[in-house]
């Protein structure tokens, strides 16, 4: 009788135990994932913390969660679940009555790109393992992993390859830096201008006399396509990331320089660099997010198509960056001298070139390879 007795009242307290599971499992409980930041450069950490609240008097003996992410996103420490494009990681948690619990994961990135935390699930059980359930989770969160200079190219080029300020007719006001002589005293400047070993060979008042100047516009124009003729096809992916990288160190010299910048690339249409991308300047941030979700399979426009297309009368500087040079792209370059632009090429292939004299009146920097 006593072991009916026992069994009995074991029966009942399972019963209980997981009827009670089986209603309030998954009452008052609260999972967040979010990230520490939403944007960073390439090879930097970053934080992905999860939060799970258990707000109820009942326990939680086991609660399993799996952050759903890219395969570029590395967990530091941990030997991650990968499959295809997908990074899995799983999370086991025990929550005492109105208890919280926070896991900070570190995080490497590693490739430039946009990358979002996939809605996940939760899954909780009771003591005895009888009772199961689960509830999806809406994770809103994304990191755009910007792309790093390539910094062992940056000594390639420096200020010095663009124009610099380049003197105009006439402009509303001259520029103070940039003189060009001397003139006589009008009475209208101020004494802080006057030229005195102008003043002392003249024999009279001589002041500074400054040109009008505009500041120059660096236009980065990248070439996805990997060969001339036939159906445009894509450059190889490794080719695109270092394609992207020089173009970083580039926006890099300009904004340390002070010139602005524009961008344009064959192809990546879906992110904004479209038929016309010089119509409009962007700022050194924009091109580098834009840079970032730049696909490189999506890439259906020739080359000499996309700079036709574009709008010159911004620049004063061209940046070409190509995996090869052939006769159709130097005459399209020659359009672009002739009508005074600087232009300057980052190339490491040529084709259809018969001699280096097709070539050599423009200013081609190679791409060096690790």
């Amino acid at each position: 009788m006593e072991i009916i007795a026992l069994l009995i009242i074991v029966f009942i307290v399972i019963f209980t135990e997981t009827a009670v599971y089986r209603k309030y499992a998954l009452y008052g409980i609260k999972y967040r994932v979010y990230l520490s930041k939403t944007e960073a450069y390439e090879g930097d950490e970053i934080e992905i913390i999860e939060e799970v609240t258990n707000n109820k008097l009942l326990p939680v003996p086991w609660l399993k969660s799996e952050i759903f992410t890219s395969r570029w996103l590395d967990f530091v420490g941990t030997k991650a679940n990968t499959a295809a494009n997908t990074r899995f990681v799983p999370s086991v948690f025990a929550l005492r009555p109105y208890q919280k619990c926070v896991r900070t994961w570190r995080v490497k990135c590693l490739k430039r790109g946009v990358f979002s935390l996939e809605d996940t699930s939760i899954v909780t059980c009771d003591i005895f393992g009888f009772v199961t359930r689960s509830v999806n989770i809406k994770v809103n969160e994304t990191v755009t992993v910007l792309p790093r200079p390539v910094y062992y190219v940056k000594s390639d080029f420096s200020y010095k390859l663009f124009y610099g300020n380049a003197i105009t007719r006439r402009f509303i006001c001259d520029d103070p830096f940039i003189i060009s002589g001397a003139r006589e005293y009008s009475g209208f400047e101020p004494v802080s201008r006057i030229h005195w070993n102008s003043t002392a060979r003249e024999n009279r008042l001589m002041v500074y006399n400054n040109d009008y100047t505009t500041e120059n516009t660096v236009l980065v124009i990248m070439n996805m396509q990997r060969r001339e003729g036939g159906n445009v096809v894509p450059a190889l992916p490794n080719d695109i990331e270092l394609y992207i990288k020089i173009t970083a160190a580039i926006l890099d010299t300009c904004a340390s320089s002070g010139f602005r910048s524009g961008f344009a690339a064959s192809g990546g249409n879906q992110f904004g660099f479209t038929e016309f991308p010089a119509d409009k300047i962007y700022s050194h941030i924009e091109i580098l997010r834009g840079l970032a979700a730049l696909d490189e399979q999506e890439c259906y426009i020739d080359i000499c198509d996309t700079i036709n297309r574009i709008n010159f009368k911004n620049y004063t500087d061209i940046v070409i960056i190509t995996s090869f040079l052939s006769k159709r792209l130097l005459k399209t370059a020659n359009r672009l001298n002739q009508a005074g632009l600087n232009v300057i090429f980052y190339s490491d292939r040529f084709e259809d070139t018969e001699n280096e004299q097709e070539h050599s009146q423009y200013k081609i920097l190679p791409i060096k390879r690790k």
